[in-house]
């Protein structure tokens, strides 16, 4: 059922045809223009490349942390991981920008079936694709496992969304198939279960009285959800991989994207996903359960964690596109009437022509950005200069010329970069891979090591390090100052790096009093994977 009346439509079909392929094809376009490293895409790649030559789905331990030796390594994102070293291996970084790409066409197939079928009018297709497209670009430029999650999310909302039309039943009967790679994909499989059994009971309640003579269908709608969370269950570890991603969802995390919504920076594009379902609120007409329900629950997750302010974005877009027509037209019914019909092809057609202009200049502000440095649009941007997402090209490339051997200590963003280059000449205390390998004591003593001000006992974990790289101006480098056994061997305007005063370094040490001078290359972005190496010798048979 449609939330918008046929004249909401406009145009012949034809035409409405043609139009909404054009401003659906702009705007995919400019979700894929652009790729930038994630900081953790160093270590996806690295993990899945050498699972990949060793045979096997993940390893079983890790090999890459001096504070956790070979503890067991539950990786819940194995099966991107090795996707992602596989295009790697065979297109280098271009092979990443096509595995994320294609998990955007995805998507953005679902947010077109969508349109299709709940009739979307060309004004409300207009606002739900440019707005979504200009939130979700602020989460999908990154190449990431996540990205799995936001095209699987939006098919499941789409199958529970058709299995309510009469004969399509059956489509239900294919979400637990989606979930079994989803769950090897990403962890967040969960908001598809979450989903999947609330949309199912609010099925249930919203066809209740169907639901009496055809007890069948209420018998569907039960085991659907119980064959979802079964299916969660094919993965390389079984219960163990809840086990932890539930401890690392109840438990706080001091990442800025799982910080909730209010404790945050705000952002214009947070505001999106409210701004849609502002929108569905006014034209909504009839509150369906299902509708109301997801909602709730995707709702609630995005206020408590920012990263899902995306899932929202999604949902808007998959579930509430005909009731967002319907707020337009009730919001701006004399526009519409200009809009509408073959009087107002020509206003139609130049607001396609603005709509599309105005993606390209913001593509275009982003792609000169990259062009500076030599970079094209189809190349993995790796930005050098600033804190994360940044990575300190130069202070890593320091360390790999003068061969720099130990423990090494660095901020849990970079972690995965440092290992891509100086692995296995250096270790490191922490990375971004968090639970999955580090138990609670060494985060505990990580996070201290953050906030050390001068005059406070370290953490056992900075007594252990032999080396630490670390954003400038920023906590603990105060509290390095004041201790003797450590020596600041190098700074830039992006990361120091100091060395335990030893024996074995003492050709490194003896020039500490000339700090390095600031790099000639003053380029923001590199190619992935922008430093000393190209990657692959990290990942050969010297490693294993």
């Amino acid at each position: 059922m449609s939330f918008v009346p046929h004249e909401l439509t406009g145009g012949d079909r034809r035409e409405r045809l043609c139009w909404s392929c054009l401003a659906w094809l702009s705007t995919l376009l400019y979700l894929c223009g652009l790729s930038i490293a994630d900081p953790d895409l160093w270590g996806h790649t690295l993990y899945g490349l050498r699972a990949l030559e060793q045979g096997v789905a993940a390893e079983p331990t890790d090999p890459f942390s001096w504070s956790a030796p070979n503890a067991v390594w539950i990786n819940h994102e194995w099966l991107s991981e090795d996707s992602m070293a596989w295009a790697y291996r065979r297109w280098g970084d271009g092979g990443l920008v096509l595995w994320r790409n294609l998990w955007l066409l995805l998507l953005w197939l679902a947010v077109a079936d969508a349109f299709w079928h709940r009739s979307a009018s060309l004004s409300g297709q207009l606002v739900c694709l440019g707005f979504g497209a200009l939130c979700l670009s602020d989460f999908l430029v990154f190449i990431r496992p996540q990205l799995a999650t936001y095209a699987l999310l939006a098919w499941n909302l789409r199958l529970l969304d058709r299995m309510r039309d009469p004969g399509r039943q059956w489509l239900g009967w294919l979400i637990p198939l989606v979930m079994i790679p989803w769950v090897n994909l990403h962890g967040g499989f969960l908001a598809g279960v979450g989903v999947t059994t609330a949309g199912c009971a609010a099925i249930a309640w919203e066809t209740h009285s169907e639901i009496r003579s055809r007890h069948w269908r209420f018998a569907c709608l039960a085991v659907i959800p119980v064959l979802t969370i079964e299916a969660t269950f094919c993965n390389p570890y079984g219960s163990r991989l809840h086990s932890m991603l539930w401890t690392h969802l109840v438990t706080y995390q001091p990442v800025r994207e799982w910080q909730p919504l209010w404790a945050t920076t705000p952002s214009v594009v947070y505001g999106v996903p409210f701004l849609l379902l502002g929108l569905a609120l006014v034209g909504w007409r009839q509150w369906r359960p299902l509708e109301v329900v997801t909602v709730l629950v995707v709702g609630w997750q995005a206020v408590n964690h920012l990263r899902h302010i995306g899932l929202l974005t999604v949902t808007s877009l998959v579930l509430l596109p005909g009731a967002i027509s319907a707020g337009l037209f009730q919001l701006f019914p004399l526009l519409h009437e200009q809009w509408s019909g073959t009087a107002g092809r020509r206003i139609r057609w130049a607001g396609l022509l603005l709509f599309c202009g105005a993606l390209w200049l913001f593509h275009q502000s982003g792609a000169e950005r990259l062009s500076a440095s030599g970079l094209t649009p189809w190349q993995v941007a790796v930005e050098v200069r600033s804190d994360v997402p940044g990575v300190p090209a130069r202070a890593v490339q320091w360390l790999a010329d003068r061969k720099v051997q130990g423990r090494l200590l660095t901020q849990y963003g970079w972690g995965q970069y440092v290992l891509w280059h100086l692995y296995p000449d250096c270790t490191v205390g922490f990375d971004g891979r968090y639970r999955t390998i580090y138990p609670a004591e060494i985060e505990a003593q990580f996070l201290a090591f953050q906030e050390l001000e001068p005059g406070d006992d370290p953490p056992e974990l900075l007594d252990q390090a032999e080396i630490v790289l670390w954003p400038v101006e920023h906590r603990p480098l105060p509290f390095l100052v004041g201790r003797p056994e450590w020596v600041e061997v190098y700074r830039d305007d992006q990361a120091s790096v100091w060395l335990r005063d030893q024996p074995a370094w003492a050709a490194t040490l003896v020039d500490r009093s000339k700090l390095p001078e600031t790099s000639s290359d003053q380029r923001r972005w590199l190619r992935f994977p922008g430093g000393p190496q190209n990657g692959i010798p990290v990942a050969t048979s010297r490693n294993r």
